[in-house]
């Protein structure tokens, strides 16, 4: 089940994943109080906003054999 998109962009505050835009997701940058939007990358092409790259979190999200992080 699908829920609709927010309009969040790069270093938008969110609470959740519906806070973001399309292809961003919502993630704690390492501080409760720093919960962001940040672009959705994937290793073999990241595709991230200028100024930021792709990280992966400790145990990355796979598909097939694609490795998803997130630009920070």
């Amino acid at each position: 089940h699908c829920a609709a998109s927010g309009a969040g962009q790069q270093g938008a505050t969110c609470v959740s994943g519906a806070a973001c835009a399309p292809t961003f997701g919502c993630f704690n940058t390492s501080n409760p109080t720093a919960v962001k939007c940040l672009k959705n990358c994937k290793a073999s092409a990241p595709n991230c906003p200028a100024g930021t790259q792709c990280l992966f979190i400790q145990t990355p999200e796979l598909e097939g054999n694609e490795k998803y992080g997130a630009c920070l």
